[in-house]
């Protein structure tokens, strides 16, 4: 599938090297990138949902994610689909809003403009993941600073019934016999090549 992704017309404009929207961000670990940080393009595809629809030839966009990120482990694949929110106030995001973004990958994205690639090739998806990334307190400022991390870890840990709350009314999906809900995670996650780390899962566990 990820030789499919490179030499397809339709994925060419669309694909990137990275998925970041003002400082949120996912980020990519040591198995999926070279010397340099460069993702393994022959073991990870990054696709911009938004930019295809965005254009043109749709008079009226559906809504979109910011990013779709497909890696080959071994024989199989892990799809991630992934929305990236800056908003301090998760709450002033419309639960509503983010379940057509998601619905629009599944349904139109994967089932009928990108079906040539997604649905027409026998392929075994190891794992589905749906993430709405967000950082309502900017705890990823205290990265390298510890004692900004312990205050910023603990302002997400008071927004941890805010956060369930808010994930209530987000939808559950399924693509090729995996079911999954959108969850919340804390920017930048990072994936590898057989799993993903959460960032900060401390504070929402």
């Amino acid at each position: 599938m990820i030789n499919l992704i490179i030499n397809d017309e339709k994925c060419f404009p669309i694909t990137c090297g990275s998925l970041e929207e003002n400082d949120i961000k996912i980020d990519f670990g040591g198995s999926l990138t070279d010397q340099s940080g460069d993702i393994n393009i022959e073991k990870v595809s990054i696709l911009k949902p938004d930019q295809y629809y965005n254009t043109r030839d749709f008079a009226t966009p559906p809504k979109s994610v910011d990013g779709v990120v497909l890696v080959r482990d071994t024989d199989s694949y892990h799809l991630y689909i992934a929305e990236l929110k800056s908003a301090k106030r998760i709450q002033s995001v419309k639960q509503a809003d983010i379940n057509d973004k998601f619905s629009t990958i599944i349904n139109n994205f994967f089932q009928d403009d990108f079906k040539h690639i997604f649905l027409d090739h026998d392929y075994e998806l190891k794992t589905l993941s749906l993430w709405l990334i967000c950082d309502p307190v900017n705890i990823r400022s205290g990265r390298n600073n510890p004692v900004i991390y312990e205050r910023k870890l603990k302002a997400l840990q008071s927004m941890k019934g805010v956060l369930a709350d808010y994930s209530l009314t987000l939808k559950t999906f399924s693509f090729k016999g995996i079911t999954t809900p959108i969850r919340i995670m804390i920017s930048p996650p990072t994936i590898e090549q057989t799993h993903f780390i959460e960032y900060a899962a401390e504070a929402l566990a």
